[in-house]
């Protein structure tokens, strides 16, 4: 429950304070008198927008205080989402800067608005004319049957079935789309590839080509370098001629003169033999190449446009050619893995049919309870003939993924049905949806009469009424005073009301009025006890009381008189107390 709630600076709430009581407490007071402003600082502790122009003039902040007492199953399900509180209590607070620089804080450590947001959404629920268009849609009533029905196992059931239906089916899809672009494209790969074999070209070929083909560029000038040594060697004028010439010189030496043998020369006429032989060869062989080169280059040419046509370099081709070659091949294995994916996208199907129709049976059982107990509600205030009903309708769909009877439904996230509240506020008018209801008054009673059927654990333990009585009368005012009480007394309820019967049954009454001391203009919030309440409840009366001020100040205190016996057990119901935190951390008991 929320004990205490602290505003300071913000619009023309200067501070305020309220001590909240943990059934009914009311909020009343003069239109424009600032209770929309006490709405806002909930708003804000609950992540709500906030407007920089909120803060109080000449003020440098504006900062909302929220002190909530934890039972140990919401202290349990606010760490399950990922709030570290304890000690049964929290504190909430929300800060505005006029530099937009606001922040939010848990406990005194800072907190993102988005998680505020979160935590605002397991603390706090508000029933304003929003929260009524909010019921209009389509998917909150559907939401509504199934929160009220308990769920969220079959709703986990279908929602795993669906993801594993999406996986198979995008696994046979892009299976299909792989084997649809190789069978489309058949015909052309093959004929690449074959242009590939037919070339036959081997991994390093283009560099082993290039460095041959520079060889072969510089062939003439080693020819004529070759053919250069050899003239030097053995032409005219040349070594060896000389070497001849030199051992006729020395054999004539021999003769005349003993000693001057020529056997060194044999050696180096030996040398210069092998060296001739050698470039010899050599020039030979370089001719050969020589003869290669057109070959050659027609070779490169032809790789050349391999590459060009490709895109890639020559090595990139070759492993794509693989690659191709291996999907070729794999065809039949492709069609072979289609089957096995589309058998397996089938039992998905029929897991994802069974899921959605356990869902849907239950769901028209559960409508039927809900639509009896929600118009039973309606009849305690005040629409004894109206009729309401809830309606499941699974919504076909040519190409739906849910099979069913020879007929296929939509799978959408939250199963096929679409839901649909239908009421007849009076039985001279048609039946129709609750955005055809044409009195707000009758919205806000069918609205209440949600809440008081309950709606289990995960609902926020503190309910917001925003003159959820607009445009009631008196006697149907009378009439929700019990079923109000009845709700006060399962959760913490804070209505803003101008209809002096539901203030009445207040444990706790607030009135809110404005101040206006010089140029400036204050709310000042006032908790009303005693004479102060009559003479409230007068004032709320005022119009009703044929009998002037004294009739209605008589009125408003027997509204404020102790209820009959049959009365006893809500009114005790709704007396439960227990530790309240306040802004300081006190405890005490109410």
């Amino acid at each position: 429950m929320l004990t205490h709630l602290r505003i300071r600076d913000l619009v023309v709430v200067e501070e305020a304070v309220l001590e909240l009581d943990c059934g009914l407490n009311v909020l009343s007071g003069v239109t424009g008198a600032g209770k929309s402003v006490l709405l806002a600082a909930l708003t804000l502790v609950a992540g709500g927008r906030a407007r920089t122009d909120w803060i109080r003039p000449s003020a440098d902040r504006a900062r909302v205080e929220a002190f909530f007492e934890l039972d140990a199953g919401r202290e349990a399900r606010l760490r399950e989402a990922g709030f570290d509180v304890e000690g049964g209590e929290c504190q909430v607070t929300r800060e505005l800067r006029p530099d937009g620089r606001g922040r939010a804080l848990l406990d005194g450590f800072p907190l993102s608005v988005r998680r505020l947001r979160d935590l605002g959404a397991l603390l706090l629920e508000r029933q304003d004319q929003h929260g009524q268009l909010d019921l209009l849609a389509a998917e909150s009533q559907r939401a509504l049957l199934d929160r009220w029905a308990g769920h969220a196992d079959l709703l986990g059931a279908y929602r795993a079935d669906l993801a594993a239906l999406r996986t198979r089916r995008a696994e046979e899809e892009r299976l299909a789309l792989e084997l649809a672009r190789v069978r489309r494209d058949e015909e052309y790969l093959r004929f690449q590839l074959d242009e590939i074999a037919a070339l036959d070209p081997r991994p390093g070929e283009m560099e082993e080509l290039g460095s041959r083909e520079r060889r072969l560029r510089n062939a003439a000038r080693i020819q004529e370098t070759l053919a250069e040594g050899l003239r030097l060697l053995e032409g005219e004028g040349g070594l060896a001629p000389r070497l001849a010439e030199l051992r006729r010189v020395l054999d004539r030496l021999d003769r005349l003169e003993a000693g001057l043998g020529a056997a060194p020369l044999d050696l180096l006429e030996e040398q210069m033999g092998e060296l001739a032989g050698g470039l010899a060869e050599r020039r030979e062989a370089v001719a050969a190449e020589a003869d290669e080169g057109e070959r050659l280059a027609e070779r490169l040419g032809r790789l050349h446009a391999l590459e060009r046509k490709h895109g890639v370099p020559l090595d990139e081709i070759l492993d794509w050619a693989v690659a191709q070659r291996r999907l070729l091949e794999g065809l039949a294995e492709g069609e072979r893995l289609l089957a096995e994916r589309a058998a397996a996208r089938r039992q998905g199907e029929k897991a994802l049919a069974g899921s959605a129709a356990a869902l849907s049976e239950s769901r028209l059982a559960a409508a039927a309870r809900l639509g009896a107990a929600w118009q039973k509600r309606l009849h305690e205030l005040g629409m004894a003939r109206s009729r309401l009903r809830v309606e499941v309708t699974p919504r076909e769909e040519a190409d739906g993924w849910i099979e069913r009877n020879g007929l296929r439904f939509h799978a959408g996230e939250a199963g096929m049905d679409s839901v649909r509240v239908l009421v007849r506020p009076n039985p001279d008018l048609p039946e129709g949806e609750l955005r055809e209801v044409p009195s707000g008054g009758e919205l806000s009673r069918i609205s209440l009469a949600l809440h008081l059927l309950g709606l289990g654990a995960e609902t926020p333990p503190v309910l917001v009424l925003d003159e959820v009585d607009a445009g009631l009368g008196a006697d149907t005012a009378r009439a929700l005073a019990d079923p109000l009480r009845e709700l006060a007394a399962r959760r913490q309820v804070i209505l803003v009301t101008h209809q002096a019967p539901l203030a009445a049954v207040a444990r706790r009454h607030f009135l809110v009025r404005k101040e206006f001391t010089g140029q400036r203009t204050r709310t000042i919030v006032e908790r009303l006890e005693g004479d102060a309440r009559v003479a409230e409840l007068a004032r709320m009366l005022g119009e009703e009381a044929s009998g002037g001020a004294g009739d209605a100040r008589r009125l408003a205190a027997s509204l404020l008189a102790p209820p009959a016996p049959g009365d006893a057990p809500a009114r005790r119901a709704a007396a439960g107390g227990g530790r309240r935190a306040g802004p300081a951390g006190g405890r005490r008991r109410s």
